[in-house]
């Protein structure tokens, strides 16, 4: 349901251990440059679509998200339980009792059922209009959560005969409607349309009489505002309560509807079409503020927000001059012998692969790329045909000093690992992190490694970027006040 983004080269996180075992002979002077007539790098304009800068930083926020809380201005629904009159403990003479600090005990007397409500609505919460200590007393309680307690009545109270009445009750705090600023979980189903004879427009059937559909979620997170999806879909959801009440009739969390996809969507079959969806809101989520604080706890190379969003920009730009690469330089072919020992790499970590995601490697392939094993071999194959070539042309060759740095750095790395997964010992983590490195993973990894990242910051410096302007105030920039 995202919408598209730009097309990114495919270096999964199992690719690169493949790729540095495709040679073992540990020379680096290939001559990759006679396999591939690159496409032009130097001098590549780059127009920064910062609407996509912002939905990656809205997608980072989603992902940190938490069950939501009750705020003042909410207009929230709640249940009220058990209420009952507030009366205070008296002495076998009918006077009083204070405790050690010198105030009456209080403790519950009559019901009042005509206060109890399975379906209160309240709303601007903490604005007092329906009890000031009620509405104070649910703030931050989280949707589900039940909160006891003591409630003086208004004067003005909506019901005359309890005003000023102090009242013991349990408020169990029951939904509220979603609204943009929002993060949400929602199942859908989404489904091609027809139009019938009658000129009506409607869900589209196979030819065994099932409904068609292009996409489907038991449990999909959206950011409402933030254009993490297309906006039809966002409208129609924001107003959709969590509630599914059959003892009232209240079903206000799903929602059938119709959608059109921008033209330019990305995708032949959605580019423009009409379809419906249908939607049930699950949960509404509490979505942190993008702040410095925000990038300090959960990235580790970066301390502010600047810095991230460049970060974010100069990975569009070398993504973008990568992706053009890939479909725009021409292959004159695939060396047979690198095919091969690709080949055999896979097939060597066919278990491990299996064992670590549950799934064998051509089941992934196909689910999450759309590629074949021979695709998937090509397109690292391609990437490495670029990397070589550009090194070979530019004379980007790593010096001795960055190869040591870079293995002194891939040590530690998984001398963290060791010790966090594993409760190593420092001693015990650096030696089997060295033996990793050195064993496994080898020097044609460290050297890869380096080199790539230098034939990235090259990449970066010959690009020409411009930023387009943005065509919307995305909802992270609203609540972080910019």
């Amino acid at each position: 349901m995202k919408k598209k983004l730009l097309c990114l080269i495919l270096v999964v996180l199992f690719a690169l251990s493949l790729v540095s075992c495709f040679r073992s002979d540990e020379k680096y002077d290939y001559d990759m440059s006679k396999y591939i007539t690159l496409a032009n790098y130097k001098g590549y304009e780059v127009v920064v679509n910062l609407d996509d800068i912002s939905r990656s930083i809205d997608s980072a926020l989603l992902e940190k998200a938490t069950q939501y809380k009750v705020k003042a201005g909410d207009t929230i629904y709640v249940e009220i339980l058990n209420p009952c009159y507030v009366e205070y403990l008296k002495d076998d003479d009918g006077n009083l009792v204070k405790d050690s600090g010198g105030n009456f005990i209080d403790m519950k007397g009559e019901e009042i059922p005509a206060l109890a409500n399975d379906n209160l609505k309240i709303e601007n919460v903490c604005s007092g209009s329906y009890a000031p200590d009620l509405e104070i007393g649910i703030v931050g309680s989280k949707i589900g959560e039940i909160v006891s307690l003591k409630v003086e009545l208004p004067d003005d109270f909506r019901n005359a005969e309890y005003a000023g009445k102090k009242v013991f009750m349990d408020v169990k705090i029951k939904d509220r409607a979603c609204k943009s600023g929002d993060g949400v979980t929602v199942s859908y189903k989404g489904y091609y349309t027809v139009t019938n004879e009658d000129g009506g427009i409607v869900k589209k059937k196979d030819e065994n009489g099932e409904y068609v559909t292009f996409d489907s979620s038991d449990s999909a997170n959206f950011y409402l505002g933030s254009h993490l999806a297309i906006d039809d879909f966002e409208e129609n959801i924001i107003g959709l309560r969590l509630t599914d009440d059959k003892s009232t009739e209240i079903n206000e969390n799903k929602k059938e509807f119709f959608a059109t996809f921008p033209d330019d969507y990305g995708v032949d079959t959605l580019n423009g079409q009409t379809v419906i969806f249908e939607v049930t809101l699950t949960s509404i989520l509490e979505v942190p503020v993008f702040n410095d604080e925000f990038v300090k706890t959960y990235y580790s190379s970066y301390s502010t927000t600047e810095e991230l969003e460049q970060s974010l920009i100069d990975n569009y730009v070398k993504n973008t001059v990568y992706t053009h690469l890939t479909n725009d330089s021409t292959v004159i072919k695939y060396p047979k012998s690198e095919y091969k020992n690709a080949e055999e790499s896979i097939k060597n970590n066919e278990e491990a692969f299996k064992s670590t995601y549950g799934i064998d490697f051509d089941t992934y392939l196909k689910n999450y790329y759309g590629m074949t094993r021979d695709e998937y071999i090509k397109s690292q194959l391609l990437t490495e045909m670029i990397y070589y070539s550009i090194s070979k042309s530019e004379n980007i060759v790593p010096s001795q000093e960055a190869l040591d740095k870079a293995h002194e750095d891939a040590v530690e790395k998984y001398k963290q690992i060791y010790i966090s997964e594993y409760s190593m010992g420092e001693n015990e983590a650096f030696t089997s992190a060295t033996k990793y490195v050195d064993e496994y993973l080898g020097s044609t990894y460290i050297y890869e490694e380096t080199m790539y990242k230098m034939v990235d910051e090259f990449i970066l410096s010959a690009a020409k970027m411009t930023k387009n302007d943005k065509t919307f105030t995305s909802v992270t920039e609203e609540r972080a006040g910019k």
